[in-house]
Formats: C-alpha cells, sequence, structure tokens
C-alpha cells in the first residue's frame, strides 16, 4: 500500500516500527530532524512523502508528513518506548532498546497504552485530569493538528457545551459579524420564541436587501 493513500491510522501504524529502528540505528537517540531524514530513507515511498508540501487554506505551505510524524511520536511515548531527554531530542527508553521490534504488535503493545492517553489529552481544558509525565513530555514534539483540520471538532464540541440562552446570543452575534443588521424588536425573547434567534436584514448592494 501507498504511504500517501494509506488511511491517517494506517500511516501511523507504518510509521511506528520505522521510527523505532530509525532511532536505534542512530544509537537510541537523535534530533527530530535527523532521525525525519533517516526514516525518509526507508523507502522511495515514504521518502516522497516526507518531502511533499501542501499549501493550507491560510496560504501556509507545511508537511503532511510531520502531522502523522509528531502524532506517531507521541503515541510511542505514550507507550513507554521513547521519551524526550530535551526539546528537539528523541531518546528510547529502556523499553525500546530492549524490544524486538520485528515482533511489534501494534494494537496490543502501542494501540491498547497509547489510546486512553489521547482520551485524556480530549478532556475540557478545566477539568481535574492531571497531565502525565509523557503527556507533558510530548509537547516537545510540537504536537499539533494539520491546517484546518483539528478546529472542527472543537468548535463542534464547544458548540455542543453552550446552555441555549449561550447559544442564541451566540447565533444572534455571529450573523451581526457577518454584515446582518438586527432587528432589535423582533425575535429578542430567549424562551417561548418558536426557536426563532432574531430577525435581521442583509444588504447585499445599494439596491436589494434581504
Amino acid at each position: 500500500m501507498k504511504f500517501k493513500q494509506a488511511s491517517r491510522k494506517e500511516q501511523e501504524e507504518i510509521l511506528f516500527p520505522i521510527i523505532l529502528k530509525a532511532l536505534k540505528k542512530l544509537g537510541g537517540q537523535s534530533n527530530i530532524g535527523d532521525l525525519k531524514k533517516e526514516i525518509a530513507l526507508y523507502s522511495d515511498d515514504l521518502g516522497k512523502f516526507a518531502a511533499f508540501e501542501k499549501m493550507s487554506r491560510g496560504n501556509r505551505l507545511y508537511r503532511p508528513f510531520d502531522y502523522i510524524f509528531n502524532f506517531a511520536v507521541a503515541s510511542l511515548g505514550f507507550a513507554d518506548f521513547l521519551y524526550h531527554p530535551e526539546r528537539g531530542v528523541i531518546e528510547l527508553t529502556e523499553k525500546g532498546r530492549t524490544s524486538n521490534f520485528d515482533e511489534l504488535d501494534v494494537e496490543r503493545d502501542i494501540r491498547n497504552l497509547s489510546d486512553p492517553k489521547w482520551e485524556e489529552r480530549k478532556q475540557p481544558k478545566d477539568s481535574n485530569i492531571k497531565a502525565s509525565e509523557n503527556d507533558a513530555e510530548s509537547e516537545d514534539v510540537g504536537i499539533e493538528e494539520e491546517p484546518e483540520a483539528d478546529w472542527k471538532s472543537d468548535l463542534a464540541q464547544s458548540l455542543n457545551a453552550f446552555t441555549p440562552v449561550k447559544f442564541e446570543l451566540f447565533a444572534r452575534l455571529l450573523v451581526k459579524k457577518m454584515g446582518v443588521e438586527l432587528d432589535e424588536t423582533l425575535g429578542t425573547k430567549l424562551t417561548g420564541d418558536g426557536g426563532i434567534d432574531g430577525f435581521g436584514y442583509l444588504t447585499t448592494d445599494d439596491f436589494r436587501t434581504a
């Protein structure tokens, strides 16, 4: 299977043993740049994808590989195969140094350990869940989602957390920011309004109003 055509989960799982083997080849410790170069040598297919650049909607050039790499490294950290002795450096743990990567079972050895940690990270920021040591270390890798990807789930989660009253106020503010002139005499009741959040008028040009 071509790396580029694989699903995000499959791409991470392809990278897991490659990252570990590359680190071992580099002596068990490496800076992130050298590690990526070593991984790119694993196959022509992987090397091409590692160098592939894409333009985000915000006109920012980025490499999709970097995000997949970051998440794979963080998962391996959660599973105690590697850690970050200092920012920008990745090192195999004792477990990582002594493991046989050819016999690695992704689901048993990595996913079962890392998935609960990822679930913890999804908890609201004001929750009482304390970040684990590995969680904090993963920040050194620069974990972030690809542009225009993760904000959608964050937005949906925030909207779902709104009370009906807060959502109605949010909706009114949103359409005002979009250039709609709200009629403050209609649809201003917070309850018993039949689900109508407001009435407004959008002037599309000098002659037309919707």
